[in-house]
């Protein structure tokens, strides 16, 4: 039941699944002619009884868009057979299910009816009424359709007749036709319990099987109490009139249950009689169904039984022992056989039954018709009524037990009720025993039905027919999906969630296939084709996709081959532009570690030498030469062909040579050279009260005062000494600088400190004439080199070595507690691969792995916002009152969403002076990882996620944890990083709107264009294990509040100095 698609793709429809059985029609009715709508004439005596129906059906109505119930070719999965039953309006052909191997029933409206908008309606409401029963004397609708004849119903085969075929001109037993009525109250309640009312109970509409089991059929008319489609107008009469109560009569608006119930009644009378109750006489009928029936056809509902069960257990007194009245006894007189005993006889001479009761005050013994206990005086007759009504409590449990299928507490009570022994109670130890016995009868038949409906879901499944196997586990009783049994262990709830999980994925992947085909985004489509083709083998369309999939991946590795070989070829020759070019040539598909490695390489490199030329210039440009021969070395190694880069190197390797004459000049005396140390450090102290940083060798003059080396070290010109002679170095012949530049710069963002002087004839650079103070200087700029960025991956010591170097070149701790008490851990800048890689279990199509660079580091919270630091902003508990919420000032905050998160802080931020925010999705995974490239921060194993963080469900090893709210944050294992609930407790809103990864490297990304939904990652509490993985994303959006939905909050750290 599906219809290709653009490129091949299906529309698959959940519908009631072709499975299972439905009914054999009825033959005549001695009833039809008086139930056809006015005007309409027979056609034929055998009908399935819409034509016998009053319905007022429009026939001239034109069909609706129906492309929900999309044509169906029958003839692939059922084989016809014959007739069962055919009128001027329709007809029911008897079939072989081809799949099931068994035999059904097909319903079909042939004719005008098949164009009539009223027509399918019927159909439709008739499907749906009985699909969400589950009863053995209720008909089963395993599937409906149109083909092109028409609407069609696929139903349960039965094979006995109707109960017409039994009673009409006939009476039945009276034991056979309490107990048959019984039976269709039962199936009756069923539907009243589930707000359906039928609205056409007759004996036509009753299918019998072969062993005697009445089974209701023919909903077509039914009311869904709940919301009625509007079919029913007031005024309408529906039904059959001879079994219509008398407000169905007059209005199909005014019924009920209660209005079922006289229909049932009026069968009853046929089933007992042998004629129509058109006319009802209750002289005719038994005389113990004589008041039952009085009172069951009354004129008006507050006067009858007023629901099934009521019914159902006053029809079913009228076989058992009539209710004793003790007053009614002579002495002597046995209440079980009437026989008349002498007055000290303990047991009657006519049946052997006691003839003592045991008073229900004080337990002594009394004969059973007196009224007033000899020992206690208490009146008997008003103690039986209180116990009988407690019994008839009990009995109500009883019955309430077993609707909800709980077969064991059924009759246990009923038994505690049998084992009354007083006499005068002997009408509920009848019931007890008669209903310990339908009990255990239903127990059976129920665990027969469940066995048979699960073994159809399983052959549906093998048939790759998710739906039809859905509703066939959908008919077990939801009570018993849970329990266990040795046939089915996990029980049937698991069962029907894996197949619901398949369907699921197969709709999932059918629209994402659709949509990346229509927006030609064929990245990485292989796999997800290959994986509805693993759930879907049957289509045909599908496999034509895999097909062409495949030979476009043979296409892309050929050039995947060829660009890869030339970029390897530009890497040798250093063009990483070029090389990267080529790269960008390679689909994702076949980028795998050693491609991104190389990638990686090509990047790092590029990223050098773009980072040592930032160097190279400002040095240049500031006349600052010390030093900077080892870094243009280094540029050349990574681009050899570089004639900017040559030439400087040449200059530098000059002035070397020029400065190795200075060694020679002699070596100062003991006394000269601790005069000139004292007088560099008063500099040093000096300077550094002006906040000077020094970074080189500082040259003091040797009998310049403590204001002139000032002044030289501010940039001003000093006087040489005249006495001592000096070598003069000729001014290297570096670029004019292209602004001014402070003589001490401060760390640019290459990481390096400028020397302070040029080397020029205008200063003294008579090295006889200096000292060198470098220890100072050498420790402060090792703290201001940035760290390198790491790569991730790295493992937990490196993690934490990373985030101590990056607080030491901050001058910031690791850790730190706001104003609100929330901990914050510094992050350190890095790079990684964000997404998941294919083989991922579980992994989603959105999950497109790419390089991320964050290049600069930030704060994190460790754990989610409370409700307490919350509540301390804003000053709101939005989470009160609702679902799913344990209260605690130390849990997670729930029911927040976007832009309550944003709001929160924007109040924080305020009240602190500080910029907090919500991290981008990109820093949140990065932190979530912290180093790991595995499903989870702490690998693969998705058992150890219990130890990490709250979750729901079962994981791939079985293990389950069920949760009911957000708990109390940091009680589970950090990360690396030192954060706590990255995976589970809550959902947590990322900065980004949602959309498709790039499949590029990164650097800083903000995520997505502006759209209508935000980004929250990390799983949540209500969620299963492959929710949580580090990779996995969700959206909703900005608005939107859950149970499931909090947030953590980032900060901006500085990275200038």
């Amino acid at each position: 039941m599906s219809h290709p698609l653009n490129f091949g793709l299906e529309d698959s429809r959940l519908s009631l699944p072709s499975s299972t059985i439905m009914a054999k029609e009825s033959a005549a009715s001695v009833n039809n002619d008086r139930t056809m709508l006015p005007g309409l004439q027979r056609s034929s005596p055998k009908s399935l009884g819409d034509q016998s129906t009053l319905g007022g059906l429009d026939t001239s109505a034109a069909v609706p868009d129906q492309d929900d119930l999309e044509i169906v070719d029958l003839a692939k999965r059922y084989q016809i057979e014959g007739t069962l039953g055919q009128g001027g309006m329709g007809e029911v052909l008897l079939a072989t299910d081809t799949r099931l191997k068994r035999k059904v029933a097909i319903k079909r409206v042939l004719g005008p009816l098949a164009q009539s908008k009223s027509a399918l309606a019927r159909f439709v409401t008739e499907a749906q009424a009985i699909a969400t029963l589950n009863h053995p004397h209720v008909v089963q609708i395993h599937d409906y359709g149109r083909s092109s004849d028409g609407p069609f119903l696929i139903m349960e085969y039965v094979d006995g007749g109707t109960l017409l075929d039994q009673c009409s001109g006939d009476a039945i037993s009276l034991e056979t036709a309490v107990n048959l009525a019984c039976q269709l109250c039962d199936g009756l309640g069923k539907a009243h319990d589930a707000g359906i009312i039928h609205r056409d109970i007759k004996p036509a509409n009753v299918l019998m099987t072969k062993d005697g089991t009445p089974k209701l059929t023919d909903f077509g008319l039914a009311k869904i109490e709940a919301g009625d489609d509007g079919m029913t107008m007031t005024g309408a009469v529906l039904g059959t009139v001879d079994f219509m109560p008398p407000e169905q009569r007059r209005d199909a608006a005014l019924i009920d249950a209660r209005s079922d119930l006289w229909s049932l009644a009026a069968t009853l009378y046929q089933m007992v009689t042998g004629k129509s109750p058109k006319v009802i006489r209750l002289d005719q009928v038994p005389a113990s169904l004589t008041k039952f029936l009085g009172k069951a056809l009354e004129d008006a509902p507050d006067d009858r039984f007023q629901n099934a069960i009521e019914f159902r257990e006053s029809l079913r007194a009228t076989l058992t022992t009539r209710d004793l009245q003790l007053t009614d006894l002579t002495v002597g007189q046995c209440n079980q056989c009437n026989a008349i005993n002498e007055a000290g006889r303990k047991y009657c001479r006519g049946c052997g039954g006691s003839l003592e009761v045991t008073c229900l005050s004080c337990e002594a013994q009394l004969p059973i018709w007196d009224q007033y206990c000899g020992n206690c005086g208490s009146n008997q007759n008003d103690l039986v009524k209180e116990r009988l009504a407690e019994l008839s409590d009990r009995q109500a449990d009883a019955i309430r037990e077993l609707n909800a299928y709980d077969y064991e507490s059924a009759i246990a009570i009923a038994t505690e009720i049998r084992d009354q022994s007083d006499p005068r109670l002997g009408h509920y130890r009848e019931w007890s025993e008669q209903f310990i016995e339908d009990v255990q009868s239903q127990q059976t038949q129920q665990w027969d039905r469940i066995n048979s409906l699960v073994d159809e879901a399983l052959t549906h499944e093998a048939a790759f027919d998710y739906p039809a196997a859905i509703h066939a586990l959908l008919q077990v009783p939801e009570p018993l999906r849970e329990v266990t049994t040795s046939r089915w262990p996990d029980g049937i709830a698991s069962h029907l969630s894996r197949v619901k999980d398949k369907l699921s994925e197969c709709k999932r992947l059918e629209l994402h296939i659709s949509q990346c085909i229509a927006a030609k985004k064929l990245t990485g489509l292989l796999k997800d084709v290959e994986s509805l083709h693993a759930l879907r083998p049957d289509r045909a369309d599908v496999i034509t996709i895999k097909d062409k999939l495949v030979a476009r991946r043979e296409n892309l590795r050929a050039v995947c081959d060829q660009a890869y070989a030339e970029a390897q070829r530009l890497f040798a020759a250093q063009d990483y532009d070029a090389c990267l070019k080529e790269f960008g040539k390679i689909d994702a598909d076949f980028a795998d570690s050693s491609i991104m490695k190389m990638i990686g390489e090509v990047q790092a490199r590029r990223s050098r030498l773009s980072q040592l030329r930032q160097i190279i210039s400002h040095a240049v440009a500031t006349k600052a030469p010390e030093g900077l021969l080892p870094k243009v070395n280094e540029a050349l190694e990574i681009k050899a062909d570089a004639p900017d880069l040559r030439k400087l190197q040449e200059q530098l390797l000059k002035r070397e040579e020029r400065l190795s004459a200075l060694n020679q000049i002699e070596t100062l005396d003991r006394n000269v050279h601790t005069r000139r140390l004292s007088k560099a450090i008063a500099v040093i102290a000096a300077t550094i009260l002006f906040g000077v940083l020094f970074a080189g060798t500082f040259k003091l003059l040797k009998d310049s005062g403590y204001k002139d080396s000032s002044r030289q070290i501010t940039g001003e010109s000093v006087p040489r000494d005249t006495n001592e002679p000096t070598s003069p170095v000729p001014e290297v012949d570096l670029p004019t600088p292209p602004a001014k530049y402070s003589s001490f710069p401060s760390l640019k963002e290459s990481g390096e400190v400028s020397t302070t002087w040029p080397l020029s004839s205008k200063n003294d650079s008579d090295r006889s004439k200096s000292v060198e103070v470098e220890g100072f200087s050498d420790r402060k700029q090792s703290s201001l080199q940035a760290p390198p960025i790491p790569i991730a991956p790295f493992s937990e010591n490196e993690a934490k070595s990373h985030q101590a170097a990056w607080a030491a070149y901050l001058d910031q701790p690791v850790e730190f507690t706001n104003s609100i008490g929330m901990k914050l851990k510094l992050i350190p800048a890095g790079t990684f691969m964000m997404g998941s890689p294919e083989s991922e279990e579980e992994r989603r199509d959105n999950e497109t792995r790419h390089r991320v660079t964050l290049t600069k580091p930030y704060h994190l919270g460790t754990t989610e916002v409370t409700q307490g630091q919350w509540e301390s902003v804003m000053g709101t508990t939005l989470w009160k009152g609702q679902m799913y919420v344990q209260e605690g000032s130390n849990n997670a905050a729930t029911y927040v969403s976007w832009d309550d998160a944003v709001e929160f802080c924007r109040r924080l931020s305020a009240k602190e002076g500080r910029t907090y925010r919500l991290p981008t999705e990109a820093e949140w995974e990065y932190a979530c990882r912290a180093g790991k490239t595995t499903a989870y921060s702490f690998g693969d194993d998705a058992a150890q996620l219990s130890e990490y963080g709250w979750w729901g469900g079962i994981d791939g090893n079985g293990n389950s944890q069920a949760e009911q709210y957000a708990h109390a944050v940091g009680l589970k294992r950090a990360n690396a990083f030192g954060l706590y609930d990255m995976h589970g407790n809550v959902w947590e809103w990322c900065s980004d709107w949602y959309g498709d990864y790039p499949a590029s490297a990164q650097v800083d990304p903000l995520g997505a264009a502006p759209g209508s939904e935000r980004v929250f990652r990390g799983g949540g509490w209500d969620h299963n294990v492959w929710g949580c993985r580090s990779a996995f994303r969700m959206w909703s959006a900005p608005g939107y509040r859950s149970f499931y939905l909090g947030f953590r909050l980032a900060l901006s750290s500085a990275v200038e100095r």
